[in-house]
């Protein structure tokens, strides 16, 4: 179990690390009120992709850690 944990933690890092832009896609367009074609205000800065990219490096973290984890057994 933990070795799967490991291998989905390592492909949403990756993915958040190299495609921000198309997840920030999916959220706003995940968020689209009829009233607000845009989305929200906040997806429309470059803090949310620097946020996804943390998140990516956190995520790659974890992947090691589970990494570690399922070697110790």
């Amino acid at each position: 179990m933990n070795l799967l944990m490991a291998f989905m933690f390592l492909l949403a890092g990756v993915t958040c690390i190299h495609r921000p832009a198309r997840i920030v896609a999916w959220l706003a367009s995940a968020l689209k009120k009829p009233g607000n074609p845009d989305g929200p205000a906040w997806l429309q800065g470059r803090g949310i992709i620097y946020f996804i990219r943390v998140m990516g490096l956190l995520s790659l973290i974890n992947a090691v850690m589970y990494l570690y984890l399922s070697q110790q057994v």
